[in-house]
């Protein structure tokens, strides 16, 4: 018997998925899903980048720090959303219900839909990732869920034309890899869409 077999053996009687969490998105999001392996591997496809992986995990697992988490341990005098002032800041609100993220994901949806036509903007989506889209539209919404929290972070309003901008350096630094590694073609191939949404 190899020890490759007998370790992963005893990983295998280990691990156990968080079921908890997952049965929270399911709960809100009106899903029943047991294929949540499916969310992750469309993160681990569509994003090369480990602090965006990272970020996306967390989130997949609902370890975001929001103010609602923050007032508990007393970081925060406020439960308040950060950007609107208006509604608790959970995960769902900061991502998606509070009225200014929603503006931002409305201009995300209308500009996306120049090429990814049948993207549908909703919280399942957003939250989980597209099962049957491409995985560039994947890692734009990635990259999008990312700057709406460094915006939270930083105490800012996300707007669009700054979103562009992040999106358009993260496709340069992603260039500039594929050249490095002679996968020029590649690379470009996977961002062309973005000549379309972003003209």
């Amino acid at each position: 018997m190899k020890a490759k077999f007998v370790y992963k053996n005893l990983v295998d009687e280990v691990i156990q998925l968080p079921t908890i969490k997952f049965l929270k998105w399911e709960e809100l999001l009106v899903i029943d899903t047991t294929e949540w392996s499916e969310y992750f591997m469309i993160t681990k496809k569509s994003c090369r980048d480990a602090y965006l992986r990272t970020f996306q995990y967390k989130f997949l697992h609902r370890i975001i720090a929001t103010n609602t988490f923050l007032y508990k341990i007393k970081l925060k005098d406020t439960k308040l959303c950060t950007f609107c002032k208006l509604g608790e800041e959970t995960i769902e609100h900061l991502f998606f219900e509070c009225p200014i993220t929603f503006q931002l994901w409305q201009s995300f949806s209308n500009i996306v839909k120049l090429f990814f036509v049948n993207f549908d903007l909703n919280k399942e989506n957003v939250f989980l990732g597209c099962k049957h889209e491409s995985l560039l539209l994947n890692l734009l919404i990635i990259i999008t869920k990312n700057y709406i929290y460094k915006c939270k972070l930083n105490e800012t309003k996300p707007n669009m034309i700054e979103l562009k901008n992040k999106i358009k350096k993260y496709q340069f630094l992603e260039n500039h890899i594929a050249k490095k590694n002679d996968k020029v073609q590649v690379c470009e191939k996977f961002w062309s869409p973005l000549h379309v949404i972003f003209n």
